[in-house]
C-alpha cells in the first residue's frame, strides 16, 4: 500500500492534476477572502471557505480523473492483480495520496485565520471547524471521483463522470424541493432510488439474483410501509435529499454552527461506502 501511496501522490504532485486542483480551490477562496475580508473589512472566514466548495465541483473530478483510469491504461491495475496485493490495499493506497493532494490548500487555508488575528478578532473555533468540514468533505467527494474513475480507462470520461456526478450531489436537495410534497410523490419517488440502487448493484456485482431480491424487498417494504403510515411520507423525499446531500450538510456545519454528531458520521459515510465500492469493482476484475 505503501508503494500504491507514493507513486500516487508523485503523480498527483508532478503534473497538472495535484496543482490544478490547488489553484482552483485557492483561487476561487481567495475571491471570497478578498470580497468578504479584505474590501468587506470582516475577520470571519467561515464565508469564504464555504464559498471554496464551488470550487470543488470541477477541481475534484480534475484531480481523481486520472487515478484508477490510468492504472487500467497502463497496465498497472493488471501487474497489481498479479502480485499478492489486496485490491483494497491498492485503492485505500491511492485514495490516502489523492485525499493528502486535497489536503495541500486546506492547510493553506488554514493560515487565513492567523493572519486575520492580526487586525482583528477571529473565532478560531468556528473557522478551523469550517476547514475541518471542507477537508472531510473533499475527502468524501475525492472517495466518490475514484470509484467512477475505476469504471473507465478514459480520463476525459473518467472526468465528465466526476463532474456530473459533482452537480447531482450539489442540486440534489433542490430537485427534491421542485417535487410536491404529497405522500404519493414521495413513494413514487423513494421507489424509484430503490430500483436504480438495486440495477446498480447488479451492474457492479452481476448477481441478477441479489439485485432482484434486493428490488423486490425495498418495493414490497416501501409499500408495506406506505399503506401503514402514508403521513411519514408527507415531504419525505426532501428530507432524505437534504440529509443525503453532503454539500448540504456541509453548509449547515459552516454557514450555521451545525457541526454535529450526525453531519460528521455522513462525511465520513462517504468515503467509507465509496471506497468500498471502489474495492469491490477492483477484486471483481481480479477475478476474472
Amino acid at each position: 500500500m505503501r508503494a500504491v501511496f507514493r507513486r500516487e501522490l508523485r503523480a498527483c504532485l508532478g503534473g497538472l492534476r495535484g496543482w490544478g486542483y490547488a489553484a482552483l480551490v485557492l483561487v476561487v477562496s481567495g475571491i471570497a477572502v478578498a470580497y468578504y475580508n479584505f474590501y468587506g473589512g470582516s475577520s470571519d472566514i467561515v464565508y469564504a471557505v464555504h464559498f471554496a466548495e464551488y470550487a470543488l465541483i470541477p477541481a475534484v473530478p480534475l484531480l481523481c480523473a486520472d487515478s484508477m483510469a490510468r492504472a487500467r491504461r497502463d497496465g498497472t491495475a493488471r501487474l497489481l492483480r498479479s502480485l499478492p496485493v489486496s485490491g483494497l490495499s491498492a485503492v485505500l493506497g491511492r485514495y490516502l495520496a489523492l485525499v493528502c493532494a486535497a489536503a495541500i490548500p486546506v492547510g493553506v487555508l488554514c493560515l487565513y485565520p492567523l493572519l486575520f488575528a492580526l487586525y482583528g478578532t477571529v473565532d478560531f473555533a468556528a473557522a478551523y471547524t469550517a476547514l475541518f468540514g471542507l477537508f472531510l468533505l473533499c475527502a468524501g467527494l475525492v472517495a466518490v471521483c475514484q470509484f467512477l474513475s475505476a469504471l473507465t480507462s478514459r480520463s476525459g470520461v473518467a472526468f465528465g463522470l466526476g463532474a456530473a456526478a459533482m452537480l447531482v450531489l450539489f442540486f440534489l436537495p433542490l430537485a427534491g424541493a421542485f417535487l410536491p410534497s404529497t405522500p404519493w410523490v414521495s413513494f413514487a419517488a423513494l421507489v424509484v432510488t430503490g430500483l436504480l440502487v438495486a440495477a446498480a448493484g447488479d451492474l457492479f456485482t452481476r448477481r441478477l439474483m441479489v439485485s432482484a431480491v434486493t428490488a423486490g424487498v425495498l418495493t414490497l417494504g416501501l409499500t408495506a410501509a406506505f399503506l401503514l403510515e402514508r403521513e411519514v411520507f408527507e415531504g419525505l423525499f426532501y428530507g432524505l435529499m437534504l440529509i443525503l446531500s453532503p454539500f448540504t450538510r456541509y453548509e449547515q456545519a459552516t454557514l450555521y454552527g451545525l457541526f454535529d454528531v450526525n453531519v460528521l458520521l455522513l462525511l465520513l459515510s462517504v468515503p467509507l461506502f465509496f471506497l468500498y465500492m471502489t474495492a469491490a469493482v477492483t477484486e471483481r476484475r481480479r477475478c476474472r
